[in-house]
């Protein structure tokens, strides 16, 4: 029975990488609302790509386009709608970034770990990934592409493979995720106290020095075109204002919140099971990197622990908690374990996967009602999580829009924009929940629709942020529906003060 135990094993070693690469694929067409199946931008997407087509217009985020995540969200959604094949050129973006950044990772993992160890380095990154990702294209995935170089360049530093360009791109990555999302720079800081650590222990200056240089270069050649481009065309100051001071204030206001993800224990379990394997490990050097990995899983953890009511800030933990997870089964032996251990891991971490990606994305409670009327999905968006075909009825109303470049949406539903390729003269295409943290904006945001800056506005039903007799005691009147929104155009220019 063992015997044949092993033979499987190696047949399935054989497999692994192409069975990576099976289910990279799966994750990238069934858990990324972007990707051909559901073609769907997502709440926080939908605000992305809304600003990338102003950038193609000329105009500057902050500037003239509010939002408060960091510029290089902006920029690659830009970078996908110049392919000049609209939002699936972002997902091809996305998915070219995944790839990238998971090949590097494979590469390394399997050399320095070995084959078995990389398959699960991949299951748990990629079930991590599917289960927190929120559609993709947000900060937090876009983020986690480049933290995965980070931390295989302290392993690759630890044992003995680093290469002259790792600090360099360790600080590039480090650049793009400070410009992405500030807070998952776990796995840099922890980076950067390596160099200190290893040149207190080898008492080597030199080599902190050009270590040091080296991070820097790379952080330098990220940070001063970005804020170049920002400070000549007058949008530094509102970057820092959207994505500094605003931010700070948006955190305050939610740190009341002491609601408590499930996901915050299942994730520190995932986090304390490689651990247990660490007391077999056998030599100086694997547990002088299990000690580093530990450190970055646990600070990783902590940045989670913060804001744990939102699922897509776990997927700070994937690449770490994967390559823990990998290195900490390296060096184990004892008897039997690759033949009756391996084959129930790997199940449980394939049910994983498939949970992660297929289950989790399609919306259960759509597809019993599907299977209770009898009805055959019309296509796989359609049954997809977080989808909602309130967006296909929009369709009723674009006749009665004259002028598709002054429509303000109210609310946070910037994919109507995208849905009837709409614009807002005003700053603001979306005032929900911004305009509850700062009251400039909200009275900005007010003084824009009392005062009728744009000539139509769409409201979803039930939005009681500005209710309807505001709107209709004002400039406006109600002038079409559907069944979710409701359509106001412009009939009189007045001003009007806020009841």
């Amino acid at each position: 029975m063992i015997g044949i135990a092993m033979v499987f094993i190696r047949k399935v070693d054989r497999l692994t990488v192409p069975a990576i690469a099976f289910a990279g694929a799966l994750v990238a067409l069934c858990a990324y609302d972007l990707s051909p199946l559901i073609n769907w931008p997502g709440v926080d997407g939908a605000v992305f790509i809304y600003v990338a087509r102003a950038m193609q217009n000329g105009l500057m985020p902050y500037l003239d386009v509010f939002d408060h995540k960091g510029p290089f969200i902006y920029i690659f959604n830009w970078l996908g709608l110049s392919t000049g094949m609209g939002t699936f050129g972002v997902w091809l973006l996305d998915v070219l970034l995944f790839v990238l950044s998971l090949a590097y990772a494979v590469k390394w993992v399997r050399k320095l770990f070995g084959t078995l160890p990389c398959a699960l380095f991949a299951l748990i990154y990629f079930a991590t990934l599917a289960y927190s990702c929120q559609g993709g294209n947000v900060t937090e995935t876009w983020a986690t592409y480049f933290i995965i170089p980070i931390v295989v360049n302290l392993i690759k530093r630890i044992q003995r493979f680093e290469s002259r360009v790792d600090d360099f791109f360790a600080g590039v990555c480090i650049s793009i995720i400070l410009l992405l999302r500030p807070n998952m720079l776990a796995c840099g800081i922890v980076y950067c106290v390596h160099i200190l650590a290893e040149a207190i222990s080898e008492k080597d200056i030199r080599l902190f020095a050009r270590r040091t240089l080296g991070v820097v270069v790379g952080m330098l050649s990220v940070l001063l075109p970005v804020l170049l481009w920002l400070g000549l065309n007058g949008a530094l100051i509102p970057c820092w204002e959207a994505y500094i001071v605003f931010n700070m204030k948006y955190l305050s206001a939610g740190s009341s919140v002491k609601e408590v993800n499930p996901r915050l224990w299942q994730s520190l379990l995932l986090v304390a099971l490689p651990t247990v394997f660490c007391f077999l490990q056998k030599g100086g050097e694997q547990r002088k990197v299990l000690m580093w990995l530990f450190f970055t899983s646990v600070l990783s953890w902590a940045v989670v622990a913060l804001k744990t009511s939102f699922s897509h800030y776990f997927v700070v933990l994937a690449a770490p908690l994967g390559v823990y997870a990998a290195a900490s089964i390296k060096n184990v032996r004892f008897k039997y374990f690759t033949a009756c251990v391996w084959l129930p891991v790997a199940l449980w971490l394939t049910y994983l996967l498939l949970c992660g990606t297929v289950f989790h994305v399609v919306h259960l409670p759509t597809l019993k009602q599907m299977i209770a009327d009898r009805r055959v999905p019309s296509s796989f968006r359609s049954i997809a999580w977080g989808y909602n075909d309130k967006y296909d009825r929009l369709e009723k109303i674009r006749p009665m829009i004259k002028d598709p470049n002054s429509v303000i949406v109210l609310g946070n539903d910037c994919t109507v924009y995208e849905k009837l390729s709409l614009r807002t003269t005003t700053k603001y295409p979306y005032c929900s929940p911004i305009t509850s943290v700062s009251d400039k904006i909200n009275g900005e945001v007010g003084s824009a629709i009392t005062n009728g800056a744009d000539w139509y506005v769409i409201v979803a039903k039930g939005y009681s942020e500005f209710p309807a007799e505001l709107l209709t005691r004002g400039p406006y009147k109600e002038i079409g529906e559907t069944e979710d929104y409701r359509l106001y155009e412009r009939s009189i220019n007045c001003k009007l003060k806020m009841p």
